[in-house]
Protein backbone atom coordinates (compact mmCIF):
# COMPACT_ATOMS: atom_id res chain seq x y z
CA UNK A 1 0.00 0.00 0.00
CA UNK A 2 2.96 2.33 0.50
CA UNK A 3 3.83 1.89 -3.16
CA UNK A 4 0.27 2.71 -4.15
CA UNK A 5 0.31 5.79 -1.92
CA UNK A 6 3.55 7.08 -3.41
CA UNK A 7 2.23 6.52 -6.92
CA UNK A 8 -0.99 8.31 -6.06
CA UNK A 9 0.87 11.30 -4.67
CA UNK A 10 2.95 11.54 -7.83
CA UNK A 11 -0.19 11.41 -9.98
CA UNK A 12 -1.83 14.06 -7.84
CA UNK A 13 1.07 16.40 -8.42
CA UNK A 14 0.78 15.93 -12.17
CA UNK A 15 -2.92 16.84 -12.17
CA UNK A 16 -3.66 16.04 -15.84
CA UNK A 17 -6.79 14.26 -17.05
CA UNK A 18 -4.73 11.14 -17.70
CA UNK A 19 -3.27 11.18 -14.21
CA UNK A 20 -6.78 11.56 -12.78
CA UNK A 21 -7.91 8.39 -14.54
CA UNK A 22 -4.84 6.55 -13.26
CA UNK A 23 -5.38 7.91 -9.75
CA UNK A 24 -8.98 6.74 -9.81
CA UNK A 25 -7.83 3.23 -10.67
CA UNK A 26 -5.37 3.26 -7.80
CA UNK A 27 -7.99 4.46 -5.35
CA UNK A 28 -10.26 1.56 -6.25
CA UNK A 29 -7.52 -0.84 -5.19
CA UNK A 30 -7.66 0.44 -1.63
CA UNK A 31 -10.00 -1.03 0.97
CA UNK A 32 -11.29 1.20 3.78
CA UNK A 33 -10.03 4.71 4.57
CA UNK A 34 -7.55 6.17 2.13
CA UNK A 35 -3.93 6.46 3.26
CA UNK A 36 -2.93 10.05 3.98
CA UNK A 37 -0.76 10.36 0.88
CA UNK A 38 -3.58 9.11 -1.36
CA UNK A 39 -6.03 11.58 0.19
CA UNK A 40 -3.46 14.34 -0.32
CA UNK A 41 -3.11 13.30 -3.95
CA UNK A 42 -6.86 13.51 -4.51
CA UNK A 43 -6.96 16.93 -2.85
CA UNK A 44 -4.15 18.17 -5.06
CA UNK A 45 -5.94 16.88 -8.16
CA UNK A 46 -9.24 18.40 -7.09
CA UNK A 47 -7.66 21.77 -6.38
CA UNK A 48 -5.91 21.66 -9.75
CA UNK A 49 -9.11 20.70 -11.59
CA UNK A 50 -11.38 23.21 -9.85
CA UNK A 51 -11.00 25.87 -12.54
CA UNK A 52 -10.70 23.53 -15.53
CA UNK A 53 -13.16 20.77 -14.70
CA UNK A 54 -15.42 21.69 -11.72
CA UNK A 55 -17.50 18.51 -12.01
CA UNK A 56 -14.46 16.28 -11.66
CA UNK A 57 -13.17 18.38 -8.77
CA UNK A 58 -16.53 18.14 -7.00
CA UNK A 59 -16.57 14.35 -7.40
CA UNK A 60 -13.10 14.13 -5.87
CA UNK A 61 -14.01 16.29 -2.91
CA UNK A 62 -17.16 14.22 -2.42
CA UNK A 63 -15.07 11.04 -2.30
CA UNK A 64 -13.04 12.55 0.53
CA UNK A 65 -16.18 13.58 2.45
CA UNK A 66 -17.15 9.96 3.06
CA UNK A 67 -17.61 9.13 6.73
CA UNK A 68 -14.88 6.49 6.59
CA UNK A 69 -12.27 9.21 6.05
CA UNK A 70 -10.49 10.91 8.98
CA UNK A 71 -11.57 14.35 10.14
CA UNK A 72 -8.65 16.34 8.66
CA UNK A 73 -9.32 14.85 5.22
CA UNK A 74 -13.05 15.60 5.41
CA UNK A 75 -12.35 19.13 6.64
CA UNK A 76 -10.04 19.83 3.72
CA UNK A 77 -12.65 18.44 1.31
CA UNK A 78 -15.39 20.61 2.81
CA UNK A 79 -13.23 23.70 2.41
CA UNK A 80 -12.59 22.69 -1.18
CA UNK A 81 -16.30 22.22 -1.87
CA UNK A 82 -17.21 25.58 -0.34
CA UNK A 83 -14.55 27.32 -2.42
CA UNK A 84 -15.61 25.50 -5.58
CA UNK A 85 -19.39 25.74 -5.24
CA UNK A 86 -19.87 28.89 -3.20
CA UNK A 87 -23.47 29.22 -1.94
CA UNK A 88 -24.38 25.92 -3.59
CA UNK A 89 -22.21 24.14 -1.02
CA UNK A 90 -24.58 25.03 1.81
CA UNK A 91 -26.12 21.55 1.78
CA UNK A 92 -22.71 20.10 2.55
CA UNK A 93 -22.48 22.49 5.49
CA UNK A 94 -25.85 21.31 6.78
CA UNK A 95 -24.74 17.68 6.64
CA UNK A 96 -21.52 18.50 8.47
CA UNK A 97 -23.35 20.54 11.11
CA UNK A 98 -25.80 17.72 11.75
CA UNK A 99 -23.12 15.03 11.86
CA UNK A 100 -21.00 13.51 14.63
CA UNK A 101 -17.60 14.75 13.44
CA UNK A 102 -16.71 17.54 15.89
CA UNK A 103 -13.80 18.87 13.87
CA UNK A 104 -15.87 18.92 10.69
CA UNK A 105 -18.65 20.79 12.48
CA UNK A 106 -16.19 23.43 13.63
CA UNK A 107 -14.97 23.95 10.08
CA UNK A 108 -18.56 24.11 8.82
CA UNK A 109 -19.38 26.81 11.37
CA UNK A 110 -16.38 28.87 10.25
CA UNK A 111 -17.42 28.55 6.61
CA UNK A 112 -21.01 29.45 7.52
CA UNK A 113 -19.83 32.83 8.79
CA UNK A 114 -18.61 33.96 5.37
CA UNK A 115 -20.26 31.82 2.67
CA UNK A 116 -21.96 34.46 0.50
CA UNK A 117 -25.62 34.94 -0.28
CA UNK A 118 -28.88 35.72 1.46
CA UNK A 119 -30.03 32.29 0.34
CA UNK A 120 -27.26 30.81 2.45
CA UNK A 121 -28.49 32.78 5.45
CA UNK A 122 -32.06 31.63 4.96
CA UNK A 123 -31.06 27.97 4.52
CA UNK A 124 -28.91 27.98 7.67
CA UNK A 125 -31.57 29.78 9.70
CA UNK A 126 -34.34 27.42 8.65
CA UNK A 127 -32.21 24.39 9.53
CA UNK A 128 -31.50 25.44 13.13
CA UNK A 129 -33.92 22.99 14.70
CA UNK A 130 -32.18 20.08 12.98
CA UNK A 131 -29.08 20.59 15.11
CA UNK A 132 -28.18 19.83 18.71
CA UNK A 133 -28.43 22.78 21.12
CA UNK A 134 -24.66 23.21 21.18
CA UNK A 135 -24.51 23.33 17.40
CA UNK A 136 -27.54 25.61 17.22
CA UNK A 137 -25.75 28.09 19.46
CA UNK A 138 -22.69 28.01 17.20
CA UNK A 139 -24.73 28.45 14.03
CA UNK A 140 -26.66 31.33 15.59
CA UNK A 141 -23.34 33.02 16.39
CA UNK A 142 -22.34 32.50 12.76
CA UNK A 143 -25.63 34.01 11.60
CA UNK A 144 -24.96 36.98 13.85
CA UNK A 145 -21.52 37.36 12.32
CA UNK A 146 -23.12 37.36 8.86
CA UNK A 147 -25.25 40.33 9.93
CA UNK A 148 -28.01 39.42 7.48
CA UNK A 149 -31.48 40.43 8.64
CA UNK A 150 -32.93 37.48 6.69
CA UNK A 151 -32.12 35.42 9.80
CA UNK A 152 -34.07 37.68 12.15
CA UNK A 153 -37.23 35.61 12.49
CA UNK A 154 -35.38 32.36 13.14
CA UNK A 155 -33.05 33.98 15.64
CA UNK A 156 -35.96 35.65 17.40
CA UNK A 157 -37.68 32.28 17.69
CA UNK A 158 -34.48 30.82 19.15
CA UNK A 159 -34.70 33.25 22.08
CA UNK A 160 -37.46 30.94 23.40
CA UNK A 161 -35.47 27.73 23.00
CA UNK A 162 -35.42 25.39 26.04
CA UNK A 163 -31.60 25.43 26.14
CA UNK A 164 -30.01 28.41 27.84
CA UNK A 165 -26.97 28.52 25.56
CA UNK A 166 -29.24 28.80 22.51
CA UNK A 167 -31.29 31.61 24.05
CA UNK A 168 -28.18 33.54 25.03
CA UNK A 169 -26.63 33.10 21.59
CA UNK A 170 -29.85 34.32 19.97
CA UNK A 171 -30.08 37.38 22.21
CA UNK A 172 -26.48 38.25 21.38
CA UNK A 173 -27.03 37.73 17.64
CA UNK A 174 -29.95 40.17 17.67
CA UNK A 175 -27.39 42.94 18.09
CA UNK A 176 -26.37 42.32 14.47
CA UNK A 177 -29.69 41.41 12.82
CA UNK A 178 -32.34 42.94 15.10
CA UNK A 179 -34.52 46.01 14.66
CA UNK A 180 -37.20 47.88 16.56
CA UNK A 181 -39.40 44.77 16.60
CA UNK A 182 -37.16 43.08 19.19
CA UNK A 183 -36.87 45.96 21.66
CA UNK A 184 -39.72 44.79 23.91
CA UNK A 185 -38.39 41.22 23.92
CA UNK A 186 -34.93 42.44 24.89
CA UNK A 187 -36.28 44.72 27.60
CA UNK A 188 -38.24 41.88 29.17
CA UNK A 189 -35.26 39.48 29.07
CA UNK A 190 -33.04 42.15 30.58
CA UNK A 191 -35.35 42.06 33.61
CA UNK A 192 -36.70 38.51 33.83
CA UNK A 193 -34.16 36.30 32.05
CA UNK A 194 -31.40 34.15 33.48
CA UNK A 195 -28.14 35.87 34.37
CA UNK A 196 -26.68 35.11 30.95
CA UNK A 197 -29.84 36.26 29.19
CA UNK A 198 -29.97 39.48 31.14
CA UNK A 199 -26.39 40.32 30.22
CA UNK A 200 -26.92 39.45 26.54
CA UNK A 201 -30.18 41.39 26.32
CA UNK A 202 -28.68 44.49 27.92
CA UNK A 203 -25.64 44.39 25.67
CA UNK A 204 -27.82 43.98 22.59
CA UNK A 205 -30.06 46.89 23.60
CA UNK A 206 -26.97 49.08 23.81
CA UNK A 207 -25.58 47.81 20.53
CA UNK A 208 -28.70 48.12 18.39
CA UNK A 209 -28.66 51.05 15.98
CA UNK A 210 -31.05 52.45 13.38
CA UNK A 211 -33.23 55.49 12.90
CA UNK A 212 -36.43 53.76 13.97
CA UNK A 213 -34.82 52.41 17.13
CA UNK A 214 -33.13 55.67 18.08
CA UNK A 215 -36.36 57.55 17.70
Amino acid sequence: QDTVAEAALALGRIGTSESIVALDRLVHQIQGPLPGKVADAILQCADHQAAQDPETAEAMYNRLMETTEPSPTRCAALKGLSSLLGPESVQFLLSALAGDDVQLRQVAVQIARTLPGTGTTVTLARALNAFTPDTQALVIKALGARGDSAALQSIRSATSHPATQVRVAALNALAAVGNESVIRLLALRAIDGSTGEQTAAKNTLVALVGDDINE
